[in-house]
């Protein structure tokens, strides 16, 4: 495998969100100034009195996905607002209300579903990255200014590990391509 410099392998699709509940995808939406997808390591250093700092190790990696959403919709809302509460109307078809509040000692984790990046274009998993357990977090702000068509609702996605038997911490937070390819 080269890692030279390669056109093909250069980020140019963009992506699209889809979370996965009951084994069904579901796409959530138009984005509109870039998906972010980061790996972030929490490391400590290992020290010694004769020479100082010897070694780093890795205690954890956290992926997060920051998704700008350009969708005002209760369904979309829902799904960005753990433990909120959708209800559509029963006399009026296409009328909702989302139901807020405080949440107090609910599990994000408990609420994470697996969260794919796919291109826009593709017709297998061969580029998704996908996180196996991903839930919101954090400030979801939403701007209503002149240009409604450039206001997003940024919302960023924490991964959760896997706990189920199977998994290590080789391979519990995420994968990067098809799942089924096997060695």
């Amino acid at each position: 495998m080269s890692l030279g410099n390669n056109a093909t392998f250069v980020i140019k699709i963009p992506r699209k969100v889809l979370i996965v509940v009951s084994t069904v995808e579901y796409e959530l939406g138009y984005t509109f100034g870039g998906i972010r997808f980061s790996v972030d390591d929490e490391t400590y250093v290992v020290e010694t009195d004769q020479i100082g700092p010897l070694d780093e190790v890795v205690k954890q990696y956290q992926l997060t996905v920051v998704t700008p959403f350009l969708q005002w919709q209760p369904e979309l809302l829902a799904k960005l607002i753990p433990g909120s509460t959708l209800t559509e109307d029963g006399v009026t078809a296409g009328k909702f209300k989302l139901e807020i509040g405080t949440c107090t000692g609910m599990s994000l984790r408990d609420k994470a579903v697996p969260l794919i990046l796919r291109p826009v274009e593709a017709s297998d998993k061969a580029d998704d990255i996908k996180l196996w357990l991903a839930a919101p977090t954090g400030t979801r702000e939403v701007n209503f200014g002149q240009e409604g068509s450039r206001e997003v609702i940024e919302v960023t996605w924490k991964s959760f590990p896997v706990t189920t038997i199977g998994y290590t911490t080789s391979n519990n937070l995420a994968v990067i391509g098809d799942p089924a390819v096997t060695a």
